[in-house]
């Protein structure tokens, strides 16, 4: 892919910001090239690979009675995307080929007399296929629509539980207690460029439904580009 179009085939949609924390201790570079205005002195490249630092917002649903519903920021986490020219000059393949988020926030829920306080700490993981691929998708102006979901989505961790209401209606035991989410498959919302392609924006998308914990995991994500390679 030329170095001029990686930008400019990205046409001219908005970007809506979503108020997440953009990482600021990613600042957008380029490890072999370097960005001036809206162009990239390089030369042509057929594929590129850019390295996104990750914020979150996990949003809770469905949960016990309502009592744990709400909205937690999580992270750090990162990404990375490899475009490749089709023969449509006006389009990119994309496929994304690595994902991790971490995970740590405290819910407080309280219900008539039961009360329970839990903390969650995890990581979130995609599984790449033989090919090293997580989800294909195209990338059209400035937004990248997903074609495949993302691949092995999986969450690893553990709960602590403390209050009178851990272990009842779905709420975790008392203690510790070993958190797994299995590999499942999770179709993201599209990613959003700013025009210089060096933020990335993606609204809710659904990721995890579980019984215990009882919820319905929504994820919204917002990145900064740390790296970007010609290949």
């Amino acid at each position: 892919m030329r170095s001029e179009p990686i930008l400019s085939v990205l046409g001219a949609l908005v970007l809506v910001p979503l108020g997440l924390p953009l990482p600021l201790d990613a600042p957008a570079t380029n490890t072999r090239t370097a960005l001036e205005g809206q162009q990239l002195e390089a030369p042509a490249c057929d594929e590129w690979i850019a390295d996104f630092a990750l914020a979150a917002r996990l949003r809770l649903a469905d949960t016990p009675f309502g009592a744990g519903n709400g909205s937690h920021d999580i992270g750090p986490g990162r990404l990375r995307l490899r475009m490749s020219k089709t023969l449509d000059p006006a389009a990119a393949k994309v496929e994304l080929v690595a994902y991790e988020m971490h995970e740590q926030f405290v819910i407080k829920a309280a219900v008539l007399f039961m009360h329970a306080t839990i903390t969650t700490v995890s990581d979130t993981r995609a599984t790449p296929d033989v090919n090293g691929v997580i989800a294909t998708g195209m990338l059209h102006g400035r937004e990248i629509t997903w074609l495949t979901p993302v691949r092995g989505y999986r969450t690893d961790g553990t709960m602590q539980c403390e209050g009178s209401g851990c272990g009842f209606s779905g709420v975790p035991s008392s203690g510790t207690t070993p958190l797994h989410v299995a590999p499942h498959p999770v179709q993201f919302a599209p990613f959003v460029f700013d025009p210089a392609f060096e933020t990335l924006q993606m609204s809710e998308s659904k990721v995890a439904q579980t019984e215990k914990p009882k919820q319905t995991a929504y994820l919204a994500l917002s990145g900064r580009r740390s790296t970007l390679q010609c290949q």
